[in-house]
């Protein structure tokens, strides 16, 4: 016999199920729960069912009867909301599931819209990296490299000195003029500077006699770029890609030059701001720059020469080197300003466990050469370009100059200065 307690359903088999008082409270909660969950305060008995087994209860069911009983106990025990509260939650849940949609279709449309501009992004930037790579193609190819001619080593020759021979800022593809007037900078130009160049570092060894190896070191800005400011759009006459390939082809050129003259060459190079190929900093990639690639085609280029070496950088934008006892670190000089940062050398001897003697960076343009303890210098060489618009607007005038350094056995190193004229 069935208490009066207790409480029943018909089943869809015609029998008579008794369920407890705890079936019940865990059926009335369920349902609640899944009433909150549903927009419309609906419940999906078939869920309600799955939940209850879970629960551990094999004696509930999805049919009218069962559906009834709930709903009968929920009203007994003052649980079901009256027909206005009920409208005013089946209306607030509409509305807070409709803006939940919207938000999630305007998330959706902003998803696909942020997609939309990455994709197009890469598209553009695929695209240009094609044209890019197809311009290198085209100009390598049509460059002119030349050989190096075989050196006969002098007889009164030893090992004990070494020239550090530095290109900074050259700038290729930049173009000016001053005040309104004539050109003053030029490709044409750069290229005569770097031949003048080539010729004093020539008859310095000449002249000395007694210098075997010479290390060509890179530091950075070899290009003009045309993304650095607005105006640098108005200022190169050539593409990134051609001014790569042209800069590389004098850059190996100065390399052939200054071999024919000594015993072993080495090359390494680093990147300057105006070498990389974003815009902004903020995207630049490392390593993707044009000093990369210059050394990549440089590399290349020693492999079938004897007596030249490519050395590796430490970093894109960092390098050093150790001749004869000396260790000297090689920046470009916009992230390591040695000539506003007289602690410069002792960072970068302490970040690289390398006790340097001589820091060498270019960037300002302008030589410069401060004294930071015992024969420890940081030194700042010039540019090709000299005085542009940009520096003339900012009272940054300094004229046309490159550097060198006379390595010597247990001697202090010293630093040259070499000027550069435009010849009429």
């Amino acid at each position: 016999m069935i208490s009066i307690s207790q409480r029943s359903y018909t089943n869809r088999k015609g029998e008579k199920v008794v369920v407890s008082e705890e079936h019940l409270a865990t059926a009335i909660a369920i349902k609640e729960e899944l009433q909150k969950n549903s927009p419309s305060r609906r419940v999906s008995w078939a869920q309600h069912k799955r939940m209850m087994q879970a629960e551990g209860y094999e004696d509930s069911d999805t049919n009218e009867g069962y559906r009834c009983l709930i709903k009968d106990e929920q009203k007994k025990r003052g649980l079901l909301p009256s027909v206005t509260s009920h409208a005013e939650m089946v209306a607030k849940n509409t509305l807070d599931s409709i803006k939940e949609q919207v938000g999630q279709m305007r998330q959706a449309k902003m998803e696909t819209q942020a997609a939309n501009r990455e994709l197009n992004k890469s598209i553009r930037n695929a695209s240009k990296g094609i044209t890019m790579l197809e311009e290198l193609s085209k100009g390598l190819s049509q460059a002119t490299f030349i050989k190096p001619q075989p050196f006969k080593k002098p007889k009164q020759s030893d090992n004990s000195k070494a020239l550090i021979v530095c290109l900074s800022d050259i700038h290729y593809g930049s173009q000016y003029k001053l005040d309104g007037g004539k050109i003053t900078h030029s490709t044409e130009i750069t290229k005569a500077l770097m031949q003048q160049y080539a010729r004093r570092v020539v008859d310095f060894l000449v002249n000395d006699g007694n210098i075997n190896v010479v290390h060509v070191v890179n530091l950075g800005d070899s290009v003009e770029g045309s993304q650095m400011r607005t105006q640098n759009t108005f200022e190169v006459t050539e593409s990134i890609a051609e001014q790569q390939v042209h800069v590389t082809e004098l850059i190996w050129n100065f390399l052939a030059t200054i071999k024919s003259w000594c015993r072993y060459v080495t090359y390494q190079g680093i990147a300057g701001n105006h070498d990389r190929y974003a815009g902004n900093y903020r995207n630049e990639i490392t390593g993707e720059n044009v000093s990369t690639a210059i050394n990549g085609t440089i590399k290349l280029l020693m492999e079938d020469c004897e007596d030249m070496e490519y050395l590796k950088t430490r970093t894109p934008k960092f390098s050093d080197i150790s001749v004869l006892g000396h260790n000297i670190a090689l920046v470009h000089g916009d992230l390591n300003r040695i000539d506003k940062d007289d602690n410069a050398l002792a960072k970068l001897s302490s970040f690289y466990g390398h006790p340097y003697d001589l820091v060498l960076g270019g960037h300002i343009h302008h030589y410069s050469m401060t004294e930071v303890g015992a024969n420890q210098y940081q030194v700042n060489f010039g540019s090709f370009k000299g005085t542009d618009e940009f520096a003339q607007r900012n009272l940054l005038a300094s004229g046309r100059s490159q550097g060198m350094v006379l390595i010597e056995q247990d001697r202090p190193v010293r630093v040259i200065r070499v000027p550069l004229e435009v010849e009429d």
